[in-house]
């Protein structure tokens, strides 16, 4: 990556701890008792291993007298939703104890044929631990998979990384909010997860080295180093990200651009991630300033964090998307997805509104419209779903209503403006909401003259 800090890289040992793969009758002992049945009894070379047990699946570095452990959500451990790493320190003799955010021990000992036993330790609760160092991949199914947006900070730079697995052969990317793109290509060990990768940037220059685990194929441990190997950063990366793309920069027709900012926050068993658009170079320069106000709002860490008394985990995110744009305007969509406490699953949220670039606001066009406005648009919207061949016939409608907070949103296809009702969660729809544009000529007489939606729909 393009940052680097100035600590020296650490010695890694590579001495492979190396016994005779066990006979099939002990594979078989152990497939009865429930454990994969890949599992060989010797240790993986390297620093970095994969443990796994009927409790717990780790990741775990050691470099020289130092320990990171990457425990993956496993209901066994108190229902872990999102990985967990802690950090600490070996002895010579394989013991070791670490911890995280204070809230979390693990005393235990790894001895020369992979087998890590311990004792997981949170606030008082104590919960043994036995797992067998193997390989993370079970050989039927994952010789061949692509896993996409694993996200994780490098150095002090958060990105989002897509790995795709060839047989022995690993290649990916990596992105981040500045634009910058990397290729990561190199080799992976099936039999461990282990992997090496050279990391280039978008001029094909070497720009750093990667060394680590697979957990599964959406979790991993790893250290980058870069091209000299002076500077490391330690890297643990994981699924627990939403499927979405850093935004472009973009130019804006009445001049100016929009350029996406990130502020990334983590505390005990939470991360947040924000991305919010900056402007610059709007022909009105107090519009600019106010408009740059709301993005540093947007971008402030969250208030509110989750009950650490019980290990579970949270997360959010929040991104953007520039729907369509004229001189004067942006359509501007916020796309949320939360993850709380330890639910069965997430909720995302959407609003619109148009960012009046002369004015420096953000606009949300249904408090634009009168009541008559409102009915008309509501009668529209019932018109345009009951045309769609592919709802349910009588279908009720009574689900359809406009108020301040009903997603209305201004789209472009191929040129054309469009206005988007949208429904969701909140309208009782996790699967089959119903997509519903009406044209711009269909919407312009629902909006008073010198509003922000007349001016959008002229």
């Amino acid at each position: 990556m393009a940052t680097h800090d100035s600590s020296p890289s650490p010695t890694l040992d590579a001495t492979a701890l190396i016994e005779a793969e066990a006979p099939d009758a002990w594979i078989d002992d152990v497939a009865d008792a429930g454990v994969d049945a890949w599992v060989v009894r010797e240790a993986g070379p390297g620093p970095f291993g994969t443990y796994r047990g009927e409790d717990a699946i780790a990741g775990i570095e050691r470099n020289g007298d130092l320990v990171r452990i990457f425990f993956v959500r496993n209901a066994g451990l108190g229902g872990f939703n999102k990985p967990i790493e802690l950090t600490g320190h070996t002895k010579p003799n394989g013991d070791f104890h670490a911890t995280a955010f204070g809230k979390v021990v693990l005393d235990g000992s790894i001895d020369a044929v992979g087998h890590l036993t311990g004792t997981f330790n949170f606030m008082g609760e104590a919960k043994a631990l036995d797992l067998q160092q193997q390989s993370p991949f079970d050989s039927t199914y994952d010789t061949k998979f692509t896993a996409r947006y694993l996200g994780g900070v490098v150095g002090n730079v958060h990105v989002r990384t897509t790995w795709t697995r060839d047989h022995n052969k690993l290649s990916g990317t990596t992105n981040d909010i500045r634009g910058e793109k990397h290729t990561v290509d190199g080799t992976l060990d099936g039999k461990w997860g282990t992997f090496q990768v050279t990391e280039k940037d978008a001029a094909g220059a070497v720009s750093g080295h990667w060394t680590g685990v697979f957990l599964s194929t959406g979790d991993l441990i790893a250290r980058w180093a870069s091209p000299d190997g002076t500077s490391t950063w330690p890297v643990t990366l994981d699924s627990s990200t939403t499927g979405w793309d850093y935004p472009p920069r973009v130019s804006l027709r009445g001049g100016g651009t929009i350029t996406p900012v990130e502020s990334y926050f983590t505390a005990a068993f939470y991360s947040s991630s924000a991305v919010a658009p900056s402007f610059a170079g709007l022909p009105v320069a107090a519009a600019e300033s106010s408009l740059n106000v709301w993005s540093r709002k947007t971008l402030a860490p969250p208030t509110k964090l989750p009950d650490t008394v019980a290990i579970v985990s949270a997360w959010d995110e929040t991104t953007y998307s520039i729907a369509a744009q004229r001189a004067g305007w942006v359509a501007l969509d916020v796309q949320s997805y939360m993850y709380w406490m330890g639910g069965t699953h997430g909720f995302s949220s959407t609003a619109c509104s148009v960012v009046d670039l002369d004015s420096g606001r953000l606009v949300n066009l249904v408090k634009e419209l009168p009541q008559a406005g409102r009915t008309a648009l509501v009668a529209l919207t019932r018109q345009t779903i009951s045309k769609d061949p592919t709802r349910p016939k009588n279908e009720s409608l009574s689900y359809v209503t406009i108020d301040d907070k009903r997603p209305v949103c201004v789209i472009e296809e191929k040129g054309a403006l469009f206005l988007d009702i949208v429904f969701g969660e909140d309208d009782g729809f996790y699967v089959m909401a119903p997509e519903v544009h009406i044209a711009a000529g269909a919407v312009r007489p629902l909006f008073p003259p010198g509003s922000v939606g007349a001016k959008v729909f002229q």
